[in-house]
C-alpha cells in the first residue's frame, strides 16, 4: 500500500507537473497519517514494540509539520486551525486503532 501511494504521488506530479499536485497528494497521505506511520514503523527491523510506536509517533509529528507548512502555502486564513481540526477528526480513530488498542504480541 505504501508503494502504491508513492507511485501515485510520482505519477500525479509527472502528469500535472506542478507543486499544487504534490500538495494534494501530500494531503491524501496526511489523511491516513496514523495508518501510514503504523505501516512504516512495522517494516523496521526493531523487536521492541515501544520503540516502533515511538518511531510511529515521530513520523506523525513530521507529517503534521509538513502538512501544516503545505497548508500555509495554499490556504488563505487560519491554516493551523484547519490542519489541527483535520488531524483531530481524521487521526484520533486511526491512532487509537493502530497504535493504542493493538492486541499484545506473544513473546
Amino acid at each position: 500500500m505504501v508503494g502504491i501511494t508513492l507511485v501515485g504521488v510520482v505519477l500525479g506530479i509527472y502528469r500535472i507537473a506542478g507543486l499544487q499536485a504534490f500538495i494534494h497528494y501530500a494531503f491524501l497521505l496526511f489523511a491516513v497519517g496514523p495508518w501510514f506511520a503504523h505501516l512504516a514503523s512495522e517494516c523496521l527491523p526493531i523487536r521492541s514494540r515501544a520503540a516502533r510506536v515511538a518511531i510511529a509517533d515521530l513520523l506523525l509529528i513530521v507529517l503534521f509539520v509538513v502538512g501544516l507548512k503545505l497548508a500555509e502555502r495554499i490556504v488563505s486564513g487560519p491554516a493551523v486551525l484547519i490542519v489541527g481540526l483535520a488531524a483531530i477528526m481524521l487521526w484520533t480513530p486511526q491512532y487509537l486503532l493502530f497504535l493504542v488498542w493493538r492486541e499484545p504480541q506473544a513473546p
